[in-house]
């Protein structure tokens, strides 16, 4: 038996309730750090049956949010971060940018039945915790959650852009080369 999960000792097992706490921080870290206008907690009712589903149900998600986003360019500013529960349904947050909550309720509720209740961005950490929690998430495989994690990431972020320089400013000494021909 391994030894208890401490700071000394991490297992990074998803059945481990203090590393998915810890997971639940990394994460809403990653989440916030895109600067989230209006983050809803979202549930998607798609009856998935294991993880083999799942890699399909995930690839259904990135290719609907791909194609609205080449059809409207606010759907650029929408991410979403979810996980598989044992259940079946999927569960999760989405910061929804610029778009209203019936624009995403119709993209998605026409394949899954979809429900959006909205957050606050300091419960984020809880919000992520109740969405992978040992009794509510789905046994994956390797990888600890990788197998059963669904990310689509807002694109045009200005998390990742660096800060703006200051203008450049020529010297008084710094004057322009003559040229001879």
């Amino acid at each position: 038996m391994p030894p208890r999960c401490t700071s000394a000792y991490r297992c990074a097992s998803p059945a481990c309730e203090p590393c998915a706490w810890r997971y639940s921080l990394n994460m809403s870290r990653r989440i916030l750090a895109h600067h989230p206008r209006r983050l809803h907690v979202v549930t998607f009712a798609a009856g998935l049956q294991d993880p083999t589903d799942f890699h399909r149900w995930r690839a259904a998600i990135r290719n609907l949010v791909d194609h609205r986003r080449r059809a409207c360019c606010w759907w650029k500013s929408v991410g979403l971060w979810t996980w598989l529960s044992a259940d079946g349904a999927v569960r999760g947050l989405t910061i929804l940018g610029s778009i209203s909550e019936a624009e995403f309720g119709t993209a998605f509720s026409r394949r899954w039945p979809t429900t959006l209740r909205l957050t606050e961005i300091t419960t984020a950490r809880a919000e992520i915790y109740r969405a992978v929690r040992p009794d509510v998430i789905a046994p994956g495989g390797p990888g600890r959650y990788q197998s059963i994690k669904a990310a689509v990431e807002p694109q045009g972020s200005d998390a990742l852009a660096s800060p703006p320089r200051p203008p450049r400013t020529c010297a008084a000494w710094a004057e322009p080369m003559a040229v001879l021909f």
